[in-house]
């Protein structure tokens, strides 16, 4: 069941990605749903991508919005929080 959940939150993300690529909240979601499902790459690709959306003045107010509140959930990207943190643009 969980499982699905998981499943159902990564389509529902990608498909907000793909109607909106500049969706700030979308990528945090995806990525946040690809750390849940143990995929690593993924997510720090998308985390990498939110710092481009912070570095364009148009995107950067919801991307910055973003990327405080993965400094905020500790519980997030636990096992690799330092290249999480990293890839925003956030290392301590």
């Amino acid at each position: 069941m969980k499982e699905r959940a998981l499943e159902a939150g990564v389509t529902d993300y990608a498909k907000a990605l793909a109607k909106d690529p500049y969706d700030a909240d979308a990528t945090l979601g995806l990525a946040v749903a690809y750390d849940r499902a143990w995929k690593k790459g993924c997510a720090l690709a998308l985390l990498k991508r939110l710092d481009t959306l912070a570095a364009n003045p148009k995107f950067a107010g919801a991307a910055q919005r973003s990327v405080d509140r993965i400094v905020d959930h500790p519980d997030w990207f636990k096992a690799y929080r330092r290249d999480a943190l990293r890839a925003v643009g956030a290392a301590p």
